[in-house]
């Protein structure tokens, strides 16, 4: 079972899904407060269970609904992937991926993680 590790930096607070060996899956955006930050985690435990993966990286993808994962290659042709919300948000990404098969594997990791993760607080919040 994987962790949400929520931390605070200058910039505001976020988190971090993990797996239960300590990998990292990805992180969110910046929350204001602790309690937006909880949510955050709670969207991504439900928005995570999508079967819907946008393959950005081919031509002519077709969009499909929220939510979703898209996945995308970024200007060095490293493959990453966006979590959106119901409402279309982007809400969790991960990156860093030599392969689209490795992305793939890393979404997978996310919906077996996700789910049930604990909540992990590295500060005072």
């Amino acid at each position: 079972m994987g962790s949400f590790t929520i931390r605070s930096m200058e910039s505001g607070i976020l988190f971090d899904l993990m797996t239960s060996n300590g990998d990292a899956l990805g992180t969110s955006g910046f929350y204001c407060t602790r309690s937006a930050c909880i949510h955050g985690t709670e969207s991504v435990k439900k928005s995570s269970q999508t079967r819907n993966i946008e393959d950005q990286t081919v031509s002519e993808f077709t969009a499909l609904t929220f939510p979703k994962f898209e996945i995308y290659k970024d200007e060095g042709g490293v493959f990453g992937f966006r979590l959106l919300s119901r409402n279309g948000e982007m809400i969790f990404s991960g990156g860093g991926y030599e392969s689209k098969t490795k992305c793939l594997e890393g979404i997978e990791q996310v919906r077996r993680n996700a789910p049930l993760a604990s909540l992990n607080f590295l500060c005072e919040i």
